[in-house]
């Protein structure tokens, strides 16, 4: 087993940084928003594919994913 390298630690203290950050940052919002943006990830990630062209995706994800964050938005605000 090999063991854990200095760049390892640091992304895994960075990944316990953001969640702690996060999950601090969801108490100020309501629960509906809290689960639409936690529904929601696939945007973001999406986009920062696209800026760091690390990934390109066809038009049908796209309309996946505008598709899918609608669904969420009308079924987390379709009540109200």
């Amino acid at each position: 087993m090999d063991p854990i390298t200095g760049g390892e630690m640091y992304v895994g203290f960075l990944y316990y940084c953001t969640m702690l950050t996060s999950n601090h940052a969801l108490n100020f919002i309501s629960y509906p928003m809290q689960a639409m943006v936690k529904s929601s990830k696939i945007l973001p990630v999406m986009i920062m594919g696209i800026i760091r062209s690390t990934y390109s995706y066809s038009w049908r994800k796209y309309a996946s994913a505008a598709i899918i964050t609608a669904g969420l938005i009308i079924f987390n605000y379709g009540n109200n």
